[in-house]
């Protein structure tokens, strides 16, 4: 059986009008470009077991994931991401989505008598593409979905691998999360120091990720529901967030991290929240202290504002088998114009 490398040269060589390939058979061109098509595929990079991943439509947010999660989706070698960073399935539809980007981008630098060949040959990988999808159980909601959430759910299917995408607002993964049936959880922290994206090298990140304090303290603010809070008051679950928030202030502080005041939110599914975590399901739907508390204004926390939202979202096809964590949003306040 070919593999996808071969399979992909075979369409690139199908695509080629047939003038082209008249003094040579079609296995001896397969045979030519497949190597370079394998160099292009590279080799899968997987996690380890309880490894977290994310996946985010900006690079620019790839360091901000990369703080966060421990593996972050991309293509290998794109920019300047580390490979112990990176997680890639090398699956078909990702494979063939790679060689797709790589003609495209060489559609400036082609003769223009060729042009006509690398825009007839991508239409036959975007076909490819299309015939692989067509035998996967995608759901109705994929031709929607942005590249990040297919992503996702591509190597979900083939992989098992549950992969947080992340957004740079709470609208952006609102536009991917539309109103529904499905009852939700936004845990939220508002008006915190987050990190400046911006200001964020590789370095620094890498850094960061080799100090396991840092990290956990910083990570244990986006998972701040799992606070256990049976028999809590207000007092009480107040004091064991504030002591978070120290915490991940200081992994910050730490590390000389720039910051700008923002908002950290998750997008959870309450059917498959922790232990822990169900025991603050079953408060956040009670009329006690706490959900009202929480469920209103929210619970101030220093200069912070801690909130609990239900939210009536579409999760029908939504492929997860474990973890609550649906979406990650990390968004940097707007400073209001003067």
């Amino acid at each position: 059986m070919p593999d996808v490398a071969e399979k992909i040269a075979l369409t690139i060589v199908r695509s080629l009008p047939r003038g082209k390939i008249a003094k040579r058979q079609t296995n001896e061109l397969v045979a030519i470009i497949r190597p370079t098509i394998e160099k292009l595929i590279g080799e899968p990079i997987l996690p380890q077991h309880g490894e977290t991943i994310a996946a985010s439509a900006s690079v620019a947010d790839y360091k901000i994931a990369a703080l966060f999660f421990d593996r972050v989706w991309s293509f290998p070698g794109a920019g300047s991401i580390p490979d112990d960073v990176v997680v890639y399935g090398a699956t078909a539809t990702e494979a063939t989505s790679r060689v797709l980007s790589a003609l495209l981008r060489a559609d400036d630098d082609i003769e223009p008598d060729d042009v006509a060949v690398v825009k007839r040959t991508s239409e036959f990988l975007r076909n490819a593409i299309n015939d692989r999808l067509g035998s996967l159980d995608l759901g109705p909601t994929w031709n929607s979905l942005s590249s990040v959430a297919r992503i996702g759910r591509i190597l979900y299917l083939e992989k098992g691998l549950q992969i947080t995408p992340i957004y740079d607002s709470g609208a952006a993964r609102d536009v991917e999360y539309l109103p529904g049936e499905t009852q939700a959880i936004v845990a939220a922290v508002s008006d915190l120091k987050v990190v400046d994206p911006r200001s964020l090298s590789w370095e620094q990140v890498q850094e960061f990720r080799k100090d396991n304090t840092a990290k956990i303290k910083l990570r244990r603010m986006r998972r701040w529901l799992d606070v256990d809070m049976k028999g809590s008051s207000v007092a009480q679950l107040t004091d064991a967030i504030a002591s978070r928030l120290d915490d991940y202030e200081w992994s910050i502080r730490k590390h000389g991290l720039q910051t700008l005041t923002g908002t950290m939110s998750e997008l959870l599914d309450p059917k498959l929240l922790s232990a822990t975590s169900a025991t603050m399901a079953g408060l956040a739907y009670s009329e006690g202290a706490i959900w009202a508390a929480l469920g209103g204004a929210g619970i101030m926390v220093g200069r912070a504002a801690v909130s609990l939202v239900e939210k009536m979202v579409d999760l029908k096809d939504r492929k997860r088998d474990q973890g609550a964590e649906v979406a990650f949003v990390h968004e940097i306040k707007k400073l209001a114009k003067k």
